[in-house]
């Protein structure tokens, strides 16, 4: 679930800003090669908040984006856990990182003369 905005910016073009919220699913089976059926399986979820600005069209050739991710901590502690059933470990708790993605890229439109 999102929002966000879009607007012009004089030379630069189009920007778009925006903020949303992620739900992560994490799965985990494991099975021994040599025993069929048994193995352990593992689960948990963890919720991320995400900033970004997209520039699509940045003097008509190049296009930049970067967002922004951030992993809250969680009411019952700082990390997240998955729990396990069928096996000899119960539960393992992980910290997620926080990280940030920058991207360049061109527009075909302009680098290709308008072939695209």
């Amino acid at each position: 679930m999102g929002v966000g905005a879009f607007f012009g910016l004089g030379l630069l073009g189009p920007v778009q800003i925006g903020y949303r919220a992620n739900k992560h699913y994490y799965q985990h089976e494991y099975h021994l090669s040599e025993s069929a059926g048994t193995g352990i399986k593992g689960e948990g979820v963890s919720t991320s908040f995400e900033s970004g600005i997209l520039l699509p069209t940045i003097f008509n050739i190049f296009s930049l984006a970067a967002s922004s991710v951030y992993f809250p901590p969680r009411p019952d502690g700082p990390e997240n856990k998955m729990n396990f059933k069928g096996g000899s470990v119960s539960s393992i708790s992980f910290n997620p990182n926080n990280y940030t993605v920058i991207g360049i890229g061109m527009n075909l439109s302009s680098a290709w003369g308008d072939w695209v």
